[in-house]
């Protein structure tokens, strides 16, 4: 994101739709190891679509993993969770797929929504937003392009 901004110096940006579009790709990096399965077309046919595809794409690439490792102890995400026990309770499919909706929408909007709100309140406090500004100048100290590796430093 911070390359897109720097590539787009001096253009107004459309802040929105870059946070929301980071936190899609985090979350569901988080919770299927994989951002390429939540795109923006793929997030206009949400309902069903999304998660039997991200459902179906899960179990195959877990049972590929188990036969190209020949490991019975990959390490778990919360997909596998699920569908482990789907077939152990009374967890559904549906109970999987509203699931899966729930953790991308909450993942994406709750965290977009916090990073609008304090880049609005940046933009509207001086003061703040000069601090903010001398502390990126000093973890930065001068680079010309930043990179997302010296975040941390804040």
């Amino acid at each position: 994101m911070i390359k897109t901004f720097s590539l787009q110096a001096g253009e107004p940006v459309n802040l929105s739709k870059r946070v929301t579009s980071l936190f899609r790709t985090v979350t569901s990096r988080a919770a299927f190891r994989d951002s390429s399965k939540v795109s923006e077309e793929v997030i206009s046919m949400i309902r069903e679509s999304l998660t039997l595809g991200i459902i179906q794409d899960h179990k195959t690439s877990r049972i590929s993993r188990k036969e190209y490792d020949n490991d019975a102890n990959l390490e778990e995400d919360l997909a596998d969770v699920l569908l482990q026990k789907r077939g152990e309770s009374l967890l559904t499919t549906e109970n999987i797929k509203a699931a899966i909706l729930e953790i991308l929408i909450g993942g994406t909007f709750t965290s977009a929504t916090a990073i609008l709100r304090a880049m609005s309140e940046l933009v509207q406090n001086q003061r703040v937003m000069e601090k903010v500004q001398t502390e990126v100048r000093r973890v930065f100290n001068g680079q010309k392009h930043i990179k997302e590796t010296g975040v941390d430093k804040l």
